[in-house]
């Protein structure tokens, strides 16, 4: 019996390592910078109750997720201020900048919340002004995080890809589209998978391209004739051009087999004159603190079909208890402009009212903000100062009359494309150019609807509520686009298609991204000067700068550059010449005087 009882203990340790082996194999690790949220510099939050959240969806074979992120907090937070990491609103770290310095970096494994659908990661300020045990929260403090920050999100490797759902919804990895079928159907089905996987992964950015290498963490999307509308085979998914249907934000998480053999899916119409905070992904909120409790709601023109008429937001507050001796109001800015300022009654401890958005203030990509600003009147000293606590309801909501879907600029068409957008292309040639536009704009839209891919055939048909059009220059000038070429130069018209701008001749070739109208239809242009391979130039440019351009014309090659048909935005030189001149004339008679004034004294 003594000698069985080792060989006991050695089986039993090998069958645990091997269970462990095979455990720790099992597991994927996935890295997430804060680049992919979005954040390209450095991200400043100001205030004493200062925050900044990323949102992580919850999928099944979630293990952990743990944040790293340098930090760097103003020189005027007092050393008992602190900074908190939060789960969803529940507190996992706290660091002191007493203990922890100016710059720490926080490293925090966050726990995943059972039954949650997402995980919301907070990194939270407690700022103090510099001074003593009574000094106030104030606004100029505040901390920033570096976009080299980043979440390390470790899953069940082995339930990531056995059902279409979990191939569609992962947290690491870029798409790779084949479009296996050669058929008509499949070129299109295949274009509109350009804009399709964005959406499904709209929690963070990812990459959509047609074709290349595969391997690592890449996800291979193949278009063609196969026996199922939908199938996972590995890190490979094969769709029908019917399938691929399927690859819809409302409907993926249905998606719970590893096969559909037969499908049909019609999606609802979005409704067309009220928006609410949950049809734009924004959950109820709640902040507490002091001082300036803001809420923000991205927005875009997308969202509303266009540009609307006679915005105006329905907001819907409710709050603690305000103290009589206490003062509390709400702000609503626009893009960091103050458009209504409204104190808080505290009638029941809510807050109803409706704030009309200025058209001039809202641009195709804009930021909300809604702030409940709370000062306590009595004397309180950190330990003890009343906290105030707001929650801003998902059911606040825009409301606008009508849409305008004028011509627009090169970013706010970017943005602002929604509902059933066509997609039309002269040469299967030009396809590759064709689907990086369309997986740019799913990049930062994600409004469109539907996508209708057809041939180019000089005209734009009528139904779609927005049209992008590739072409040759022959083919395109049929359209009246602002900048026309002839192959022996090229010309930029007025707005009346007629005055001309500006006429040259190139040596070197460059691409074109333009805007038009086709016959009430708003129309993205993409075309080029010379060389048609310029058209592939669009897959390098930044989703982003693409959707920040204010004009009507963008070309681009080894650089890029912009103009507007319609008006300058240059201001004149003129101005500032105007303006100084005075100034120093001024400066001169003044000097003037008191040299006399010291003359005159010297004599007497």
């Amino acid at each position: 019996m003594k000698r069985l009882l080792p060989s006991a203990l050695l089986a039993l340790i090998l069958t645990s390592n091997a269970v462990f082996a095979a455990a720790t194999a099992e597991a994927s690790t996935s890295v997430v910078p804060f680049e992919a949220f979005g954040y390209r510099d450095t991200i400043l939050e100001r205030g004493a109750n200062a925050s900044l959240s990323v949102f992580v969806p919850v999928t099944r074979g979630l293990r952990s997720v743990h944040l790293h992120a340098p930090i760097t907090i103003s020189p005027q937070a007092d050393p008992g201020s602190s900074i908190e990491v939060t789960a969803n609103d529940v507190p996992v770290s706290t660091i002191s900048v007493r203990a922890a310095g100016r710059n720490p970096t926080i490293d925090v494994t966050i726990p995943v919340p059972q039954d949650a659908k997402s995980l919301s990661v907070a990194i939270v300020g407690q700022l103090y002004e510099l001074g003593g045990v009574c000094s106030l929260p104030r606004d100029d403090v505040w901390f920033t995080v570096s976009n080299n920050a980043r979440l390390t999100i470790t899953t069940n490797d082995a339930q990531s890809n056995d059902q279409i759902a979990d191939f569609l919804n992962q947290y690491g990895g870029t798409f790779v589209v084949v479009d296996r079928g050669g058929s008509a159907d499949s070129r299109g089905a295949t274009m509109q998978l350009a804009y399709r996987l964005h959406q499904v992964e709209r929690w963070r950015r990812t990459s959509v391209t047609l074709g290349g290498p595969t391997g690592g963490d890449t996800r291979r999307v193949v278009v063609g004739s196969f026996p199922q509308d939908a199938a996972v085979r590995g890190t490979e998914l094969d769709l029908t051009p019917r399938g691929v249907a399927l690859i819809d934000d409302r409907i993926d998480r249905m998606l719970i087999a590893p096969k559909i053999l037969d499908s049909s899916y019609n999606p609802p119409a979005a409704g067309v004159k009220e928006l609410t905070l949950d049809d734009l992904g924004v959950n109820t909120r709640t902040l507490r603190g002091a001082g300036e409790l803001p809420f923000d709601i991205p927005v875009t023109y997308g969202a509303f079909g266009g540009i609307p008429q006679h915005l105006r937001i329905h907001v819907d507050l409710t709050h603690t208890p305000i103290h009589p001796a206490d003062r509390a109001y709400v702000q609503v800015l626009v893009n960091n402009t103050l458009l209504g300022s409204y104190d808080m009654t505290g009638k029941n401890n809510t807050e109803q009212f409706d704030v009309p958005l200025d058209v001039d203030a809202v641009s195709s990509s804009n930021v909300i903000r809604v702030a409940p600003t709370f000062f306590f009147e009595r004397d309180a000293c950190k330990g003890n100062y009343p906290s105030f606590t707001a929650t801003l309801m998902s059911d606040t909501n825009f409301q606008w009359d009508s849409v305008d879907r004028r011509q627009l600029s090169v970013g706010d068409f970017i943005r602002a494309a929604s509902g059933n957008v066509g997609v039309l292309v002269d040469n299967p040639a030009h396809d590759g150019a064709a689907f990086a536009l369309v997986s740019a704009i799913g990049t930062v839209n994600a409004n469109v609807r539907s996508i209708d891919v057809q041939p180019f055939d000089g005209t734009v048909p009528g139904g779609y509520d927005y049209a992008i059009v590739v072409g040759a220059p022959d083919k395109v000038d049929a359209l009246n686009p602002p900048l026309q070429a002839n192959g022996q130069d090229f010309t930029l018209y007025a707005s009346d298609g007629k005055t001309v701008r500006y006429k040259a001749d190139y040596s070197a070739p460059f691409g074109v991204l333009e805007t038009t109208d086709a016959n009430g239809t708003p129309t993205l242009v993409e075309t080029y000067w010379k060389d048609q391979t310029t058209l592939n130039t669009v897959a390098r440019l930044d989703p982003d700068d693409m959707a920040a351009q204010t004009d009507n014309i963008f070309v681009f090659n080894t650089r890029e550059a912009t103009y507007s048909a319609t008006q300058s935005r240059r201001r004149p030189q003129q101005e500032n010449i105007n303006l100084t001149a005075p100034l120093v004339i001024a400066a001169f008679f003044l000097l003037l005087l008191l040299i006399v004034f010291l003359a005159s004294r010297r004599k007497v």
